[in-house]
């Protein structure tokens, strides 16, 4: 098997994209290999920007975000007009609960659009609505509702148009029950009503 000569290979390349497919090749069967060879592509070359996209990919599934918030802001400075390294990075701020930074980082970012390019709008989406959690937590629920709305948009320069018919159903449990808090009923059940017909 294909696998099986990468493996014979051993560790005596000197050519990063080596490393990165056979990490990728061995990524389910042997994680902790395919960890090595990725740190090994990045050490290789840093000054290809995708060593440190697969990286930063390897590190957000292992869940190390102390490494990977560091090894991510290195990268945005190194290729701050980069789509990907930028995504990476608002990711890794999202992970580490820093919501406004990644917000800011989204905003700047210019992704291209292509078929199913969503990312970058669940991405902004989660952002948002972090930030609308953390203020339902202090009880200021109009600021909470503004954070929701603002959820709801599709920005252009995330890459993605909004559907025809997206699903907002989050976004309208979080803002009824941000109504029912204010005491703003009707709204409240505006909103139950627009979920439940989604439904």
């Amino acid at each position: 098997k294909t696998s099986d000569y990468f493996l014979r290979i051993g560790d005596t390349s000197d050519y990063a994209p080596f490393y990165i497919a056979r990490a990728l090749l061995h990524e389910k069967k042997n994680p902790e290999k395919s960890g090595a060879d990725l740190k090994k592509a990045f050490q290789l070359d840093p000054n290809e920007w995708r060593t440190w996209h697969y990286y930063q990919q390897y590190l957000i599934k292992k869940n190390e975000t102390r490494e990977l918030q560091t090894v991510s802001k290195n990268a945005y400075a190194k290729f701050p007009q980069n789509p990907v390294l930028g995504l990476n990075y608002a990711k890794a701020l999202t992970l580490s609960g820093q919501f406004e930074t990644a917000l800011s980082v989204l905003k700047k970012l210019q992704v291209l659009p292509y078929e199913g390019a969503q990312e970058g709008h669940d991405l902004y989406e989660e952002v948002l609505l972090g930030q609308a959690l953390a203020r339902i937590k202090k009880g200021a629920y109009k600021e909470a509702v503004r954070l929701i709305d603002e959820s709801r948009k599709w920005p252009e320069n995330l890459g993605a148009g909004a559907p025809y018919d997206p699903d907002t159903r989050l976004q309208d449990y979080l803002a009824a029950h941000c109504y029912t808090k204010m005491n703003r009923k009707a709204e409240a059940e505006k909103l139950y009503d627009r979920i439940a017909d989604y439904t």
